[in-house]
C-alpha cells in the first residue's frame, strides 16, 4: 500500500512489517520522525519499500546516539534502516541524523533516484 506521512514524531519510529512479497510506498511530505532509542524509519519486512521525497517538501529521519537492542543483537543501526530491497526517491528533500551508527543501512538493495539528501553520516548497503 502507500502511506503518506506528514507532521511531527518526536519520540517514535515508523515501522514496515509485511509480508515478503508486499510493495511498501512511504511518502513523507513534510515529516519529521525522532527516536532517541533506535531508528526513525524501521523496514523489519517486505518485498520491496520506496521513500518517496514529496515534490517540495522537507523531511528529517533521526535516530539517538545508543539503541536498545536485544541480548546479542547489533541491528538495526541506522536512522533509516531496512533489511529488504529500499528505494529512495522523488523530488523533496531528507535530511538524515545518523547519531548511533549509521545514516542509512540497508541489508538488501538500495536504490537512490531521486530527492535532495544529506547526511551526517554514512550510507551503507550490505549484501547477505
Amino acid at each position: 500500500g502507500t502511506y503518506v506521512v506528514t507532521g511531527e514524531l518526536t519520540s517514535g519510529s515508523l515501522v514496515v512489517n509485511a509480508s515478503d512479497q508486499d510493495k511498501v510506498q512511504i511518502v513523507l511530505a513534510g515529516a519529521s520522525i525522532r527516536n532517541e532509542t533506535g531508528p526513525a524509519l524501521n523496514i523489519q519486512q517486505a518485498d520491496k519499500v520506496f521513500v518517496t521525497l514529496a515534490d517540495g517538501s522537507q523531511n528529517t529521519l533521526a535516530d539517538g546516539a545508543s539503541y536498545e537492542l536485544a541480548e546479542g543483537e547489533d541491528e538495526p543501526n541506522a536512522a533509516l534502516f531496512s533489511k529488504d530491497d529500499l528505494t529512495i526517491n522523488g523530488a523533496g528533500a531528507l535530511t538524515i541524523e545518523g547519531n548511533y551508527r549509521h545514516g542509512v543501512n540497508s541489508k538488501d538493495d538500495l536504490v537512490v533516484t531521486g530527492g535532495t539528501i544529506t547526511a551526517g553520516d554514512e550510507i551503507e548497503e550490505e549484501k547477505p
